[in-house]
């Protein structure tokens, strides 16, 4: 289950903060007091991302692990040849 700050992370993701819109919604609006439940029922409606917002939103994760998983791949790499050269180099020294 998603965690309510996780749910926000998300939405800014989606829609960042422009001017001084609640950071949520597609065109700057002032957020306003909640006092009816209708109020709460149009505030919900504004906030809620369509199934396209959801697919670029998972678009956006996805790049994002997967250069995360491209950069650690290299550093394993590199890491890998590093213990190679100071193996060889070790392997040598005892040679002599």
């Amino acid at each position: 289950m998603l965690t309510g700050q996780f749910v926000y992370f998300l939405l800014q993701i989606v829609y960042p903060r422009e001017g001084k819109g609640n950071g949520f919604t597609k065109t700057s609006q002032e957020p306003k007091e909640i006092k009816t439940i209708e109020d709460l029922a149009e505030l919900m409606i504004r906030t809620m991302a369509s199934k396209e917002d959801i697919q670029a939103l998972d678009k956006k994760v996805t790049e994002g692990f997967e250069r995360i998983e491209h950069l650690l791949l290299a550093e394993q790499k590199r890491e890998i040849e590093d213990l190679k050269t100071r193996m060889k180099r070790l392997e040598d020294a005892l040679a002599v």
